[in-house]
């Protein structure tokens, strides 16, 4: 038997049985992760990409949350998924709303950059939540 994650929500009836089969990541959520991955890496490289490299606050923004997300995911893969989802997840709300906070809305480039990468790293995150508190399959004898 496979021991159970302390960080993670028990299963329907409150007792940690869980199989292999039960505790093996899912091929969804490995894709989910790997993309939240990709969506760090693809912000922190949108200055380059756009230009507003000259601007140190949108750009030293984009840096940091692309490499928190991307950070994120690859802890989400190194079985931290249920800690590093909401990391994922605040992460992307801070995203979308950073470019108001931090006054670099009227750069549209690293505005919208912003606000694409935090929505889909928001949405995969909430869906990575979603699944851990559904109820586990065990096992029938």
């Amino acid at each position: 038997m496979v021991a159970p994650r302390p960080w993670a929500p028990l299963p329907a009836g409150g007792v940690a049985n869980e199989t292999k089969e039960t505790h093996a990541m899912t091929d969804w959520r490995k894709a989910l992760f790997g993309g939240q991955i990709l969506v760090g890496l693809a912000l922190a490289i949108t200055p380059w990409l756009f230009g507003f490299t000259s601007d140190t606050v949108s750009a030293w923004t984009a840096w940091g949350s692309g490499a928190v997300m991307a950070l994120s995911g690859v802890a989400a893969l190194a079985w931290f998924a249920f800690a590093a989802s909401w990391v994922a997840l605040v992460a992307g709300v801070w995203s979308i709303v950073a470019p108001w906070l931090l006054a670099f809305s009227a750069q549209t480039a690293a505005m919208w950059a912003h606000v694409a990468a935090g929505a889909l790293m928001a949405i995969s995150a909430a869906a990575a939540l979603w699944s851990e508190y559904q109820p586990r399959k065990t096992a029938q004898a």
